[in-house]
């Protein structure tokens, strides 16, 4: 891989790295350019590390408080009960930290999909790259009234598993996994009338 300004090489190797700004402020990020497919920009907190091995690969390494604000507002819309939206940083929480944890010297832990959780960044950033702060500051106070909440289990912070719809009731995680492990004790099927 190479980084070019112009035709100059400014780098070149098999991994490349991207610093956040040493500000650390909120508006300090990386900018993923503009996608004229999606119509929008991405921007992120943490680092982000590129590296070739069978194809490009670019992992966002963030703190978990930063990461939950790429993840709460587009697991759930921001616009949803405050309550709501900080159940779901807890169960998002929980769910990052058990990956980490599950596999702490993978080169990456979760994807930026449903298949994990969406991710996508910074919240609140227009198309032009500018931040709607009320939406931001929304999201931020709920990180920061949650920070640092797991739930645990027998001791242990567990995987919460969470859904957008359920059909009626509540799934059995060692059915749908084929796991019987007791550590799964606190996902008992319950009727969901909601």
């Amino acid at each position: 891989m190479q980084l070019k300004y112009g035709s100059t090489v400014l780098y070149s190797g098999s991994k490349l790295t991207l610093v956040r700004a040493s500000g650390n402020a909120e508006d300090d990020f990386i900018v993923f350019p503009y996608s004229p497919t999606q119509g929008t920009r991405t921007n992120y907190y943490g680092n982000i590390e590129f590296s070739v091995n069978s194809g490009l690969c670019a992992v966002n390494h963030v703190y978990i408080e930063d990461y939950l604000l790429g993840v709460v507002p587009y697991e759930m819309s921001p616009s949803w009960p405050t309550n709501a939206l900080k159940a779901q940083a807890v169960c998002a929480r929980n769910y990052g930290v058990r990956a980490a944890l599950a596999s702490p010297s993978g080169t990456w832990h979760l994807g930026d999909t449903a298949s994990s959780q969406v991710y996508r960044g910074v919240p609140g950033v227009g198309s032009a790259g500018t931040i709607d702060y009320s939406t931001y500051n929304k999201i931020k106070g709920i990180i920061d009234g949650t920070s640092r909440k797991v739930m645990r289990y027998n001791g242990d912070v567990f995987s919460a598993f969470f859904s957008a719809w359920n059909g009626g009731e509540t799934l059995s995680v060692p059915g749908w996994t084929g796991n019987t492990s007791s550590a799964y004790g606190y996902t008992a099927v319950k009727p969901d009338p909601y």
